[in-house]
């Protein structure tokens, strides 16, 4: 199975780029194998507005094949009618976004509240991705929302981290999900913890770049054991190995690695 996960697209900024989504769209059409599903993390706007979803929409309806998306804080929260333009494009923001792919199940879940800075998943769709896999417990699952559970170097002192993420973290672990896909920071970055791997994505389509990062994409690749994932700049197409797991090893790539190596090598540390 191969996943395309995109994030951050801000459509409607000054600093929303057309090559890059143009790419994306050619990336998905002429790969060798077909892209069964792409899933985007969030902040698919830039404010929220009716005619940024109209326009987004145009893009998105033209890649072609499945996708799930979930709404980020830029669609939701500026203001009150960012909901509503939501849903009047892209249906419920939450118990809706799901996705079964042969052996996979992916779920998609809203941790951006309307009109407040604060993030939450809550107590309803926590009962609900619990149902979920509890009822799809033999398939390999994901789980895709917009915040990070768990901060991510590089991005700025801005946390962000929902309210309830220790209750995600304990469902991610009592029913054994794989794959964990978030965005938000618009930094490229991977952990694993507990037999789950959680991916963050680059913004994909947008100037508002972070760590020195190209606007970026992941391309994730999924058989019976194995788990990889490419980096993809959404300018050139170049790809970039971000990690290799199989059921024995974790092979962290790019500066991911590197930087864990120096830590567990550092003075302060031996």
């Amino acid at each position: 199975m191969e996943i395309i996960h995109l994030s951050d697209l801000h459509y409607g900024s000054a600093e929303f780029k057309e090559k890059c989504f143009e790419n994306i769209i050619e990336y998905i059409a002429g790969y060798k194998s077909k892209i069964d599903l792409v899933i985007i993390t969030g902040d698919i706007t830039d404010h929220g507005r009716y005619e940024e979803y109209e326009g987004i929409k145009r893009y998105i309806d033209r890649i072609p094949t499945e996708k799930l998306i979930v709404p980020g804080n830029h669609d939701i929260s500026k203001n009150g009618a960012g909901k509503i333009n939501y849903e009047t494009f892209f249906g419920s923001t939450t118990t809706t976004n799901i996705s079964k792919k042969s052996n996979c199940l992916a779920l998609g879940i809203c941790s951006a509240k309307d009109g407040i800075a604060i993030s939450e998943i809550g107590d309803q769709q926590l009962r609900y991705i619990a149902e979920q896999y509890l009822n799809n417990s033999e398939k390999r699952k994901i789980l895709a929302l917009h915040h990070h559970l768990i901060a991510v170097p590089y991005s700025s002192k801005s946390l962000n981290i929902p309210i309830d993420a220790g209750e995600v973290l304990e469902i991610l672990r009592m029913f054994e999900i794989e794959l964990v896909l978030m965005g938000h920071r618009h930094v490229p970055h991977v952990w694993t913890l507990n037999g789950t791997t959680f991916l963050y994505c680059g913004t994909s389509t947008s100037g508002k770049v972070r760590a020195n990062e190209p606007p970026c994409f992941n391309h994730i690749y999924m058989d019976d054991f194995e788990l990889e994932v490419d980096i993809v700049d959404s300018y050139s197409l170049n790809k970039q190995p971000l990690l290799r797991r199989t059921p024995k090893d974790v092979n962290f790539i790019k500066y991911r690695k590197a930087r864990i190596e120096y830590l567990l090598h550092a003075k302060i540390l031996g």
